[in-house]
């Protein structure tokens, strides 16, 4: 824990109710009541979490909760998969460089004008290399960028699985629900969304995902996550797709002895007895998931979070994190009906579940990697601002460095993971 990070403040400054929001209609999303023969699947049931969340999409409605009525779910990726285009990321590597140089220069000739205009050139001179700066900067944008975009671009999920199977993951290419030419809007998202489980309505299943991950810790045994995926992140940053994650920390004999939850490439921890919605009778954390943003917060605070963003940005071959405090999260209490989700369990391990091919049958795909190779894609899931999958994002630390992630980069809500941790693994009473 670094205590001069802001994100690491305590909850009477980083998650300090500030205003009500309205009266969000809000569910809470418990698992449903299968059973499940395999032990992994079952200490994911035991300890699934329940989630408070604005209620699905109804018929007539035009746009997300207009009156704080409704928000996207946490769909099965088919929701985004069933419908996606691709482009082309910016280049990088050599031509990414050789491309930097070229707009660095056309830049500069923009700029020339000007300058021989202040030193007298001759107006035929000036117009000259005005127009062909023009000229230039017009192919570029017209022509040259479009063209790269398209050029041998994949589309479909079939296309764009193939590209996942290649040696660079498919991370040239960023998968959309937009026409490749045109950037989407909130508006449309949401037109497309209520298409897409129009067309499908067995689209329409609230599904979270769950992933048992043994770790190496003195305090921690297992941990179980729970990935939630959203067709679009409608907030403050509006982007398509959306990950988040939350996780419970098992110690010896499957024990649980924390809980963690992100908001925003972030997120906070708290030891197990003081997660709301557990006791001695039950095993649910209740966890607070956060309008159009879906950031998950531990308790509703008044209605209001303040949210710090770590917005990740690349330009290029450049690429790093800005830092946005202020921004408000708005949870509610139920109120409406409670739901249930379907729990898919994902594999523990991509890299050795997952291949491309099956050996014994070249060329063709085994059904392991047609169902879950999106793990393994290296692109971007949205044209702008895109995301990565679970398994990539991060440099894999909430995938595979779970313990990390909440230790050194989660809010807490009591004191040090350090300082809580060796007593909650030892149990009470020891």
């Amino acid at each position: 824990m670094i205590a001069s990070d802001p994100r690491a403040a305590r909850p009477g400054v980083a998650l300090r109710p500030v205003a009500k929001v309205g009266d969000l209609r809000c569910r809470v999303l418990s698992v449903d009541t299968e059973r499940a023969d395999d032990p992994d699947e079952q200490l994911l049931r035991t300890f699934s979490p329940e989630f408070v969340n604005l209620p699905a999409i109804t018929d007539g409605d035009a746009k997300p909760y207009p009156d704080g009525e409704h928000d996207y779910q946490p769909n099965a990726v088919e929701v985004f998969l069933d419908q996606i285009g691709t482009v082309r990321q910016a280049p990088r590597g050599p031509f990414g460089w050789a491309n930097i140089v070229y707009t660095a220069a056309s830049y500069i000739l923009l700029g020339v004008p000007a300058l021989m205009a202040l030193i007298g050139a001759p107006v035929d001179w000036i117009l000259g290399v005005l127009g062909a700066a023009l000229l230039n900067t017009g192919l570029a944008v017209i022509a040259v960028v479009p063209a790269y975009r398209w050029a041998q671009t994949p589309s479909g999920v079939d296309r764009i699985r193939s590209a996942a199977a290649a040696k660079d993951g498919g991370e040239r290419y960023a998968m959309t629900t937009f026409p490749a030419n045109r950037v989407g809007n909130p508006t449309s998202a949401w037109a497309n969304y209520h298409a897409a489980l129009s067309n499908k309505p067995a689209l329409r299943d609230i599904v979270v995902y769950g992933r048992v991950l043994p770790v190496e810790d003195e305090h921690v045994s297992k941990v179980l996550q729970y990935w939630l995926f959203y067709y679009y992140n409608d907030w403050w940053n509006s982007h398509e797709a959306d990950w988040e994650v939350a996780m419970v920390y098992l110690g010896d004999d499957h024990r649980p002895i924390a809980a963690a939850c992100s908001s925003h490439l972030s997120g906070t921890w708290r030891p197990w007895p003081a997660v709301e919605g557990v006791s001695d009778t039950s095993t649910h954390p209740r966890i607070y998931v956060a309008r159009g943003s879906h950031a998950m917060y531990f308790n509703v605070s008044g209605g209001i979070h303040y949210a710090v963003l770590r917005q990740p940005w690349a330009v290029f071959d450049f690429s790093g994190q800005l830092l946005v405090k202020g921004s408000k999260d708005a949870v509610g209490a139920p109120t409406e009906e409670p739901a249930t989700y379907r729990l898919e369990i994902m594999p523990t391990n991509p890299e050795d579940e997952v291949t491309p091919s099956d050996p014994g049958k070249p060329g063709e795909q085994s059904d392991a990697w047609r169902r879950w190779w999106w793990l393994r894609f290296e692109g971007r899931w949205g044209r702008e601002d895109g995301i990565l999958s679970p398994a990539i994002q991060e440099a894999k630390l909430r995938w595979d460095r779970p313990v990390s992630w909440a230790r050194d980069h989660c809010a807490a809500d009591s004191t040090s993971w350090d300082e809580v941790m060796p007593a909650a693994a030892r149990g009470p009473g020891q």
